[in-house]
């Protein structure tokens, strides 16, 4: 299936398919259409656009901006069915690793998009099986703390394992990704 997706970041169309291993990043889409069981379908995003996309076999993945009118932070990553519907509004889990959440307690992460599981290796998946369920690969780190110079770019990140079936995030599995 083709998805015709607007990159507000490039101002031009892009074209991706449902295929959980395609290269998606770099993209903000502004909007996103696709023809599913021949009815045509959009996703438009009200604010400038959406930070990133995730297309998967049966789904599609939509994180927005943090202080996004329509899905804000801390729920702002979203799963959608191939009918436009949403299934999940996912809230952005605690911190795991000890090198990106340091001393700190409780400390709720921000979303930075989608990663593979081997950042060198870019046949590495975005969707891995745990207990015969799929989840994808979200990057997280920690917007509050550290200091002024650093940016997301420089702070750890995290991965973390969403169920996309029930939009939670698995309890235990985690991996430090390093910095970005």
């Amino acid at each position: 299936m083709k998805f015709e997706v607007y990159d507000y970041s490039w101002e031009k169309l892009r074209y991706l398919k449902n295929d959980i291993n395609q290269n998606i990043l770099g993209i903000s889409p502004k909007y996103i259409k696709w023809n599913f069981n021949n009815q045509n379908f959009i996703i438009n995003t009200k604010d400038p656009s959406a930070n990133f996309v995730l297309i998967g076999e049966d789904y599609l993945i939509l994180q927005y901006r943090e202080k996004s009118e329509e899905y804000p932070y801390p729920r702002n990553m979203v799963i959608y069915n191939f009918n436009a519907v949403v299934e999940h509004v996912v809230e952005v889990p605690f911190l795991k690793t000890p090198e990106v959440a340091f001393n700190h307690q409780n400390l709720q992460a921000s979303f930075d998009g989608f990663m593979r599981l081997d950042r060198k290796d870019d046949t590495s998946p975005y969707e891995i099986l745990i207990d015969n369920q799929r989840h994808v690969l979200v990057s997280l780190y920690d917007e509050k703390h550290g200091d002024s110079f650093d940016d997301r770019a420089g702070k750890p990140h995290e991965l973390q394992a969403l169920n996309v079936e029930t939009g939670k995030f698995h309890p235990t599995w985690c991996k430090y990704y390093g910095r970005m």
